[in-house]
């Protein structure tokens, strides 16, 4: 059997997946999929204060993808902090989702207030369908946000960003210069859905991130580009369903990747069956490409 093991900017992960932030809504969800085979592990994104959310309806989906505008919902920094404590650590690396709605200062503030009780920070400067101005489209903000949370914590620094900008590789040199160790991407595209007989927008936030089958091909040229930019590594994802997107991502660049979507209303037992047959299919496809370990596959692509 090939190697499914990964190092990455500080995290050992036993096989390289993870799910996407905002799949699983609450810790005992995270712990539980801590029995099945996945290398780490995500919480939602944590603000500072308590979120509801947008109004509902904030999910449409079709055959190829899914648009959700949920906003954010989550208790707050300081409920999800105590929360945390009683979870941590977990059988598996757990990465904390953190975003500030104010300033860079607030990502300090949220990190701080964490204690500690997590294997790595992701931070997101990339969801579209809250940010008045998404921070990831900004390299000067980038930048600040990225710098704030490298301040907070010594812990491996994950950055999200976005691929609703004109050049991600700019976004991820400024997220590497700033002490970023790992690079993640890709967040949701910005899009809508009308209802043509109510006409009008079909969700309340009229704005939503499109996930999904749909936008892999934006996904792995993101990663692409990202892979020519940076230095560190990489995770990836977008639209992943098998262990041949998998694949792909990786020869793109990445040395880990998310998977989101295709979890959405998978039951938990599912979701441990096609973990087990998402490594028995990765390992099928190195050893036809001729790969002992996740590193002989990163990047590959570019090899030209």
């Amino acid at each position: 059997m090939a190697d499914l093991s990964v190092e990455l900017g500080g995290l050992h992960l036993d096989y390289p997946w993870m799910n996407a932030s905002g799949i699983f809504s609450t810790l005992p969800l995270l712990e539980k999929l801590c029995e099945y085979k996945t290398g780490a592990v995500v919480t939602k994104t944590i603000t500072k204060e308590e979120r509801t959310g947008h109004e509902t309806p904030v999910f449409a989906e079709s055959g190829c993808y899914c648009l959700n505008a949920v906003g954010f919902s989550c208790p707050g920094m300081y409920e999800t902090g105590e929360e945390l404590c009683d979870f941590y650590p977990m059988e598996r690396p757990l990465i904390v989702s953190v975003a500030s709605l104010t300033d860079e200062n607030e990502v300090k503030e949220i990190i701080e207030g964490l204690e500690g009780s997590f294997d790595a920070i992701e931070l997101n400067v990339s969801c579209p369908n809250v940010y008045k101005k998404i921070i990831g489209q900004d390299a000067k903000l980038t930048e600040k946000h990225t710098k704030a949370a490298r301040g907070a914590t010594k812990k491996p620094l994950i950055v999200k960003l976005t691929p609703n900008v004109t050049d991600i590789g700019e976004i991820a040199r400024a997220a590497e210069y700033s002490g970023a160790d790992i690079i993640s991407g890709i967040n949701t595209l910005r899009g809508m859905a009308i209802d043509v007989y109510a006409k009008r927008p079909v969700l309340t936030n009229r704005f939503g991130g499109v996930s999904g089958p749909a936008i892999k091909p934006v996904g792995i040229g993101c990663i692409y580009q990202i892979y020519e930019a940076v230095d560190i590594p990489i995770i990836g994802g977008g639209g992943i369903c098998n262990a041949m997107d998998v694949a792909e991502y990786m020869m793109a660049g990445a040395g880990a990747v998310f998977i989101g979507t295709r979890f959405y209303g998978m039951p938990m037992e599912r979701i441990g069956n096609f973990l087990e047959k998402l490594g028995n299919d990765l390992c099928r496809i190195m050893e036809e490409t001729g790969a002992e370990k996740i590193e002989d596959m990163v990047g590959v692509a570019h090899e030209l």
